[in-house]
């Protein structure tokens, strides 16, 4: 347990480091962090597993996600 702790330590550190010099995420992060209860965590979570998000429009990123109520026709 102790090897996994600090290799998430590692990981993270590192994953730190490249979104601080990367100015589209760090411009991203921004943005996100705007948003009233959005912290670090969640801000990270979202752009990793979304990377899509700012790029799309509402109905396609809703319909990525899994959340757009239409049945059988792509979002415009």
């Amino acid at each position: 347990m102790t090897w996994l702790d600090t290799r998430l330590a590692t990981l993270d550190d590192a994953l730190a480091t490249t979104r601080r010099a990367s100015p589209v995420w760090r411009e991203h992060e921004a943005r996100l962090r705007r948003v009233p209860g959005m912290g670090p965590v969640w801000t990270r979570t979202l752009w990793l597993e979304l990377p899509e998000l700012g790029t799309l429009s509402r109905p396609r990123l809703a319909a990525l996600v899994g959340v757009a109520p239409f049945i059988g026709t792509v979002a415009p």
